[in-house]
Order: structure tokens, then sequence, then C-alpha cells
């Protein structure tokens, strides 16, 4: 008997999700799975790789704003599944939520979006940059469970999502709840890519979105303390974000950037392709990684397979992902201060380091087996 298996992924448009999704159907070209057919139902802008397996197929649907979502995990799935006369052996939802289906079908859900589980950072509904991650705060918990049964498998990327998941998301079964880390690609690190910044200058690279827990201010404000004590160290240094100038958190930054005169020492790129963000890594002197909300913090591992001097926040999911990198410093994600201090240091030692790359216990193979 052939097994069905839907992939629920429709919101994957960009950024992490995207690349989940790309990573999980790669693990599945590489998979002989003769006596198994995997639906993916992905975003209409999605452009998907070459597939040539038999047993793999794209559906796109148009689920781009959030009640086409909503209505598409309600009831869209399912008539989806009536009308094509296809019925699921598994649906595995790669966006968080379950979706209403026949009962004796299974459901895994792989959750990814770490703020509903965040408890000792809140969000104001009164400013406008922040007004989505308070929507997400408060009631995107509710979304998650709206489907969910106890007997549902959850999968998430790390320890403290696991304690997070099982503190939250009662109904479910703690064993149940299982960690299997993303598909962390061994970078070539030798490739000569392209120098891509400046060389007369430290560059300090930052690859992140346009999202307020991203935290991309706090250094803005460790520029300006580094400008008014450490001026002989300012003069060299540059930042560059992967930030445009089109959303809210975005011209709030660049506001700042303006008003204290820091427009030569932090460099907006906008949105860079990946393969910009691997140049990145590899023409600059120090990533940095304040970001303070992350189920897992992807940039973390992929710079120090390039050695570089790494500052990241001093949270649990970056000393659980990153903790035995020699090259990384832990600081107070919420004090400019000490991220003034640990870049003047790392400008001080200028100090490159060993390759670092960790192969996990379990990963995309193990999570089909768990499907199947």
């Amino acid at each position: 008997m052939v097994k069905t298996i839907f992939v629920n992924s429709t919101f994957a448009t960009t950024g992490g999700v995207k690349t989940i999704l790309d990573d999980f159907i790669d693990t599945v070209k590489t998979i002989n799975i003769t006596d198994t057919e995997f639906i993916f139902f992905v975003p209409e802008s999605y452009q998907q790789s070459v597939i040539t397996q038999d047993n793999i197929k794209i559906v796109k649907i148009d689920a781009k704003s959030w009640h086409k979502r909503l209505l598409w995990d309600f009831i869209g799935l399912k008539l989806w599944s009536i009308k094509n006369k296809i019925r699921a052996t598994t649906i595995f939802s790669l966006q968080n939520t379950s979706v209403n289906y026949y009962k004796n079908s299974k459901q895994i859900v792989y959750i990814q979006q770490p703020i509903p589980f965040e408890e000792n950072i809140n969000w104001s509904f009164f400013k406008r940059e922040e007004r989505k991650l308070w929507f997400y705060k408060r009631f995107y918990l509710n979304f998650i469970k709206m489907f969910l049964s106890k007997d549902n498998t959850i999968i998430v990327q790390t320890d403290w999502m696991k304690r997070a998941a099982a503190k939250k998301l009662k109904k479910i079964n703690y064993e149940n709840i299982h960690i299997i880390k993303p598909a962390v690609k061994e970078l070539n690190t030798e490739l000569n890519r392209e120098y891509i910044f400046d060389n007369n200058y430290y560059n300090i690279f930052y690859p992140a979105m346009a999202y307020v827990y991203k935290n991309h201010m706090v250094l803005v404000q460790a520029l300006k303390i580094i400008r008014e004590k450490y001026k002989k160290y300012y003069e060299k240094l540059r930042i560059y974000f992967t930030l445009g100038n089109s959303s809210d958190y975005e011209k709030k930054i660049l506001d700042k950037v303006r008003e204290w005169n820091l427009e030569d020492k932090i460099i907006f790129m906008g949105k860079v392709p990946y393969d910009m963000v691997l140049n990145g890594y590899s023409s600059c002197n120090l990533v940095v990684f304040p970001s303070y909300i992350e189920t897992f913090g992807l940039p973390l591992v992929e710079a120090a397979q390039y050695g570089n001097p790494i500052i990241a926040s001093d949270r649990e999911f970056s000393r659980e992902v990153i903790g035995n990198y020699k090259g990384v410093n832990f600081v107070d994600y919420d004090s400019p201060a000490q991220w003034a201090e640990a870049i003047v240091e790392s400008r001080i030692k200028h100090k490159k380091y060993d390759s670092y790359f960790v192969k996990y216990e379990t990963n995309w193979k193990d999570l089909i087996q768990l499907l199947l």
C-alpha cells in the first residue's frame, strides 16, 4: 500500500521558513522511498529546484495573507484532498500549526516560531514595529493549539524549545516532543569567494532580517559608545546590516543612525541572496548576533565554519547551538556597553579561529522515519 504524506508549508516565502522547506525537499530527493508519495503544498511564489522523482509533487497554493492561510488550514487542505481523491496517511506541517483533517491521519507539527514560548519578553501593541510581535505573543499559541490532539507529534530544534513546548502545550505527551536539529550544511570555506567589504576597515557583519527581536539597535548604540570612549578603534570600524529602508523597524534604525551621524559606519546592504551572505562570512573580520529570540540561530553555526570571531547574545539558544566554539563571546543582549567592549576587544585581538562544524545526532532523515 502506497503511503501519502502531505507537507504543509504554504507560508514559506522568505527567511528561515523557506530554508527549512528547501532543505527538507532536498533530503526527500536523496532518499529512495518507493512506497511513499510526498505532496508539498507551497506558496504560489515558490521557486523549487528540479524534481525528477515521481513520488514528489509540488502544489502551489495562494495562502499569502493570514486569512487565506487560516482558511486553508481550517478547510482548504481537506477540500483539496476530497476534490483530488487523495487522502493523506500523514500530514507534516512545516509552519507551526496543525490542520483540520481526518482524525485517523497522523499529524506531525514542526515548530520554528519561538515567540509564543518566550515568557520573559513582551512587546507593545501601541508601537507599530512591535504590533505583529505582540500578536504572536498574545494569540499565536491559540492557533498552534487549535487542531492539536494528544496523539500528535511535535518537532522542535533545541532543548530549550522542547522544555518550553512541553510547558505551553500541555495536552501533548512529553515523549511525543522530539528534538531534531535543522539541516546544517557543511560549507566549502576554502572556495575563493568574492570579497565584498573594504579591507581598510575592521568589518563587522550581521546577517539578519528586519525584526525587532533581531536587536540591531543595540549595535547602533554600541557604536556610539565606541566613538565616545574608544575613538582610535572607532575610526576603522564598519558594521554591515542586511537591512533596507521599507519597514517601520528599518526606518527606525536608519533614523537613529542618521541622528547620531553614523551613516559612514553602519552600512545598509538591503536584502541579500544567500550566496552574498556567504561572501560576507568570507570577507568580514567579525560576526555579531545580538538577536535574543531564536529557535536555533543558523548564522551562528555558519559563521563558525569560517572561523570568524562571533559575539552573540547570552541566551539559551546561542549557548546550546555554539557554546563549544572557541571563537564565541557571549554578552548581555540588552547592554550596549557590553557590546561596545566586546567589539573593541575583538578588534584588538584581530583573530581568526579554526573552522568549527558540528554534526548533530539527529537530522532530517530521522524526521522522515517519524513520518513513515
